[in-house]
């Protein structure tokens, strides 16, 4: 199942103006868009014209390369998109997010391309963790109950899949750590391949 994919979009949805869709839903479904009902809107729309505007400010930002050049285009684009907005949607209030987008081309010339610094990824994984929390309802030591959930079900996926060496492993002698600050004992054995048993031989 693909998490991206958006989810279905009915008349309730565009009644409320809120379109139910995550981070990447939301990503997934601006892009392609206007692939979708592109041509059905007519040409001169300036609404529509506003929207590509921001779909390419959005190009360029999430861009994997970026020169001076399209810095400064950059920043026409923006101050063109947020005078078109307010003049569309005059009832329409600034949020922080479209006041921060004002500052993107400044930390792209200090920075480089902004794709390279943004937080998807981790904020991705990070919500695995706040939905297993959710689910379990146990908040004891909730670091060893989370870390311990997500080593099972990476085990899990590990097993679960035809990736793994096909070289022979060797298994050396169990050795045994203490934590005194914890009482916790931990009992592990050193595996190696027989490659890299072979190093340090």
């Amino acid at each position: 199942m693909d998490d991206n994919k958006p989810t279905p979009l009915d008349s309730s949805c565009l009644s409320d103006g809120s379109l139910k869709q995550n981070a990447s839903q939301m990503w997934t479904l601006g892009r392609f868009l206007p692939l979708v009902v592109g041509h059905l809107i007519p040409e001169n729309n300036e609404n529509w014209i506003n929207y590509l505007r921001l779909l390419e400010i959005m190009s360029i930002i999430f861009g994997p390369v970026a020169e001076k050049n399209d810095c400064v285009y950059l920043e026409s684009l923006i101050s063109d998109h947020h005078i078109s907005l307010k003049m569309l949607y005059p009832n329409l209030h600034i949020t922080p997010k479209l006041h921060y987008m004002i500052h993107i081309p400044r930390l792209m010339l200090q920075y480089g391309p902004l794709v390279h610094h943004w937080t998807m990824r981790y904020e991705a994984k990070h919500r695995y963790f706040k939905q297993m929390a959710s689910i379990m309802g146990n908040f004891t030591n909730i670091c060893y109950s989370l870390s311990l959930r997500h080593q099972l079900y990476q085990c899990y996926l590990n097993l679960a899949t035809d990736d793994l060496p096909e070289e022979k492993l060797e298994v050396g002698q169990s050795i045994n750590v203490i934590v005194p600050q914890r009482h916790f004992y931990y009992e592990t054995e050193w595996i190696l391949s027989t490659e890299t048993h072979a190093k340090y031989m």
